[in-house]
Parts: structure tokens; sequence; C-alpha cells
């Protein structure tokens, strides 16, 4: 999920991925594609790049595409750093957004965008912001 916060022009949008079409992890030095090891000394870099696909002309600020995030152990790997701190946190996620819901904050409405006409997911519960999870049960 990206959220845009704020009240801002710029915080307007918020998208959620429920289904990315690639993944690519990066943990402790080893680089996973949709699960799968890559081989050792894959640049990372190039991995993502050939995720992207060219940019299509939507409305949307966010139109699909390849979104991540990268923590300061990637960046210090990539300078060829080495970090005194073990984590068993993922340096880097990447993901390929190809369909998603994108929520208009402006307007109050949702949107589910597909690029490879894929039928809207199911959703198993809506909540509305004014009601109060602490009522809420699941089952």
């Amino acid at each position: 999920m990206l959220d845009s916060g704020g009240e801002s022009p710029e915080g307007r949008w918020s998208w959620l991925c429920p289904r990315p079409v690639s993944t690519l992890v990066l943990r402790q030095g080893v680089l996973k594609r949709d699960g799968v090891e890559i081989a050792q000394g894959t640049d990372v870099w190039s991995c993502i790049r050939a995720m992207l696909r060219p940019r299509s002309a939507e409305d949307l600020p966010f139109p699909g595409g390849v979104i991540g995030l990268a923590s300061y152990e990637a960046g210090m790997r990539l300078e060829r750093i080495a970090s005194r701190h073990m984590s068993d946190e993922p340096e880097l996620i990447a993901m390929l957004c190809d369909d998603f819901f994108a929520f208009d904050r402006l307007e109050k409405r949702l949107w589910w965008v597909s690029h490879s006409a894929a039928p809207v997911p199911e959703i198993p519960v809506v909540l509305d912001a004014e009601i109060s999870q602490k009522g809420c049960t699941s089952g």
C-alpha cells in the first residue's frame, strides 16, 4: 500500500496492490525474485530496471509499475560499506503492480485499475471510516 498522507493536493491519492505481478526482495545479501533465489552477484538495480515498463499516459499520478522500499542498509551495500549490525529485515523490497486500487481522497472514490484486464477482486470486509473497529468481529 502506498498512502499519500496530508491534506495537500499531493496527498490526494492512495494505492493498494493486492496481487503484484512480481516481487524482488534483498535480505542479508540474498536476492530473490518471486521467492526464488537469483544467482549470487546479480545486481539488484539491474533486476529492478528489468521490471520497469513504458509509462502510459494515464490521468492517475501512479499509472502502475514498480514500487518499493530501500533501507539504509541497501544504500550501504550499494556503496560497498560493510555494516556492523545484522538484521533479518529486508534491505530492499520492490514489486511490479499492474492491477491495483486507487483511492481518491478528494472525490472519495475508489477505482480498480487493471492493465491485465483482471476482474475486480472480491473484498471480504468493507469498513466505513465512521464505524469504530472496536465493535467488529472476525468470522
